[in-house]
């Protein structure tokens, strides 16, 4: 008996390398080098084509910040999905239902202004399911993909790094 339980006290005292999938598991620190760092910016549209406006939108070191006044704390974001108006041929030329509407998707030839969108799920200050709307136009996708890619990773518990000083 004695046998069985010094082995078992030292596997569980020992910290694991790998998880369920071994070397395809990410560390938080390996998912924090997927997006940029604390401070980056990007200039997109937030909201809905007839109740949105251009907004800044910021990495800060907890929280998501837009415009330099409204902010959710990273913990708060919960999932975000991005859309490419440009994914399939029979999408081509539509904007996103919740960016436009759906007469306006249903369309052909509806403006191109905002092709690619960001829906981001969260919990607003009241504790309540909160959804955010970032929309990018047509010569900002690598701004859209960044930003979506980052929003993902923050999902998933990831956070951004600080930026590196020369001290560093």
């Amino acid at each position: 008996m004695k046998h069985l339980i010094i082995p078992l006290l030292a596997a569980l005292a020992l910290p694991t390398i790998a998880g369920d999938l071994g070397p395809a598991d990410l560390l938080q620190e390996q998912m924090s080098n997927a997006f940029p760092k604390v401070g980056t910016t990007w200039e997109g549209f937030c909201g809905t084509f007839e109740k949105g406006q251009d907004c800044k939108i910021e990495l800060g070191e907890n929280q998501l910040i837009i415009n330099d006044e409204y902010r959710v704390d990273y913990e708060q974001i919960k999932n975000s999905e991005k859309h490419d108006t440009f994914v399939s041929i029979t999408r081509l030329s539509k904007l996103d239902p919740l960016f436009g509407g759906w007469e306006r998707y249903r369309k052909v030839g509806n403006v191109k202004f905002f092709n690619n969108t960001v829906l981001v799920e969260y919990i607003n200050k009241n504790g309540k399911d909160g959804l955010a709307l970032f929309s990018f136009r047509e010569n900002q996708i690598s701004q859209w993909y960044g930003f979506a890619n980052a929003m993902r990773m923050i999902s998933k518990g990831a956070r951004p790094e600080l930026p590196k000083t020369n001290l560093d």
